[in-house]
């Protein structure tokens, strides 16, 4: 009787976890899809500005597009999962999602010099030889990260969430490094 019991128990658990893995797969690939609809250049950028973006950009609408963003999703675990858009005039947009010092919408500003720097840095790592996605469809419960850069008219989105190139994890800290760098203030409390 036990070992049915125990067989029981664990074909239940079996099932739910692959429920389970399977839904995390599911919103997985929908975080993907929906990132690789994010703009790649200024002509089709407009489309996609945020509130907090349109608020930003001047007559020319140059300054509302990001020239360097950063984006890393959630996972079962203590990932950390934030967005952070950085544009032209170095206002920087942050937002705070899980497992961060800064919860919620955040605003700062980028040393114009240190922006180009970082931008140059990941640039001459290769970033723009790199591939658009890194990803395995079999594979569950990573998080995913999503960088872009706009530089002198060449424009660039990589999405990694699995086996990413060891370029692309040194330009994506550098990003970070750049990010977590600044100094924020809130400008919406997240509920």
């Amino acid at each position: 009787m036990k070992k049915i019991l125990y067989i029981l128990l664990t074909l239940s658990l079996v099932i739910v976890s692959c429920k389970s893995r399977k839904e995390a797969k599911e919103k997985q690939e929908a975080t993907i899809a929906e990132e690789s609809k994010l703009p790649v250049s200024q002509d089709d950028a407009a489309q996609y500005l945020s509130a907090e973006q349109a608020a930003l950009e001047p007559e020319d609408r140059e300054v509302g597009i990001a020239v360097l963003s950063i984006s890393k999703s959630v996972c079962f675990g203590v990932c950390p999962a934030y967005s952070a858009q950085i544009f032209k005039d170095g206002t920087m947009l942050y937002e705070g999602i899980k497992n961060v010092k800064n919860i919620g919408k955040f605003k700062g500003k980028v040393d114009l010099n240190q922006l180009e720097a970082t931008i140059n840095e990941v640039v001459s790592i290769g970033y723009f030889k790199l591939n658009a996605v890194y990803d395995n469809k079999y594979v569950t419960d990573v998080p995913t990260v999503t960088t872009y850069i706009n530089n002198k008219g060449k424009a660039k989105k990589v999405i990694c969430r699995f086996e990413c190139d060891p370029l692309l994890t040194k330009a994506n800290k550098a990003i970070e490094a750049l990010v977590n760098s600044i100094e924020l203030s809130q400008i919406e409390v997240k509920k």
